[in-house]
């Protein structure tokens, strides 16, 4: 439709030779490397750092922006080759397989990272998850919250600290098991994920660890973790 009214059309996607590519005026591509999950993870990381990129470029930032992803870069190799946390990611995941709901909690940034964390439980786990910002807590969610119910807050600067703080004591008070994706030590939960602290693009190294704590919950679970049932990638498709 966009293109039957001459507007100008920039894709940014992964596969080669993919229709997005064939209609677009500019193709911008991932270079993410091949498409073999059904479930997108480095592409959904390149494509918030290209969003990054393309807003810093914009407001004239683009120097400070190109560091920033380096160390983001950098520190996702860290993560990934640290075993202390990759082992607690995995007893994390040991508590939360046995459970048929997830509840996550983020706020600005963070809480759309926790809906890609909530994407990555249900097609992986196939565990209802569900994201939520941590002021919308109130209004709903916490009426089905009961002992035992797990509840993920994502705790990635200062802002923001105090009120994912305050939400997760209120459910806590209600008997749910609470865990904390962050970088302060002192933050008080059940469990504990503690990142690696950068400057900027915190929530981008929270979403890595959502994305492996989804894999090993469904690793515990015996799913096919490249095929997840009933669904398919449109590029995978024959």
């Amino acid at each position: 439709m966009a293109k039957k009214k001459k507007t100008k059309i920039i894709t940014y996607v992964n596969m080669p030779g993919s229709m997005m590519t064939r209609i677009a005026d500019v193709a911008i591509m991932a270079n993410a490397g091949p498409e073999i999950c059904v479930m997108s993870t480095k592409v959904v990381l390149s494509q918030m750092a290209f969003g990054y990129l393309l807003a810093s470029h914009i407001s004239e930032n683009s120097t400070k922006a190109k560091k920033d992803l380096t160390d983001l870069a950098n520190t996702i190799d860290e993560v990934l080759n640290d075993k202390g946390l990759v082992e607690n990611i995995k007893d994390v995941a040991e508590i939360l397989s046995t459970q048929s709901d997830i509840y996550l909690l983020g706020k600005r940034e963070g809480y759309f990272v926790s809906q890609e964390g909530m994407i990555k439980m249900v097609e992986g786990a196939y565990i209802h998850a569900h994201a939520l910002p941590a002021g919308d807590l109130k209004h709903y969610v916490i009426t089905i919250v009961e002992d035992e119910t797990p509840v993920i807050g994502l705790v990635t600067n200062d802002e923001i600290k105090k009120d994912l703080q305050s939400a997760l004591t209120e459910v806590k008070a209600r008997g749910a098991t609470t865990f904390a994706i962050t970088q302060f030590k002192d933050f008080k939960a059940d469990h504990l994920l503690i990142l690696p602290e950068l400057k900027v693009l915190n929530e981008l190294i929270a979403l890595v660890l959502l994305q492996l704590l989804s894999y090993f919950i469904a690793k515990k679970l015996g799913h096919n973790i490249d095929k997840p049932r009933h669904i398919a990638k449109s590029v995978t498709v024959k």
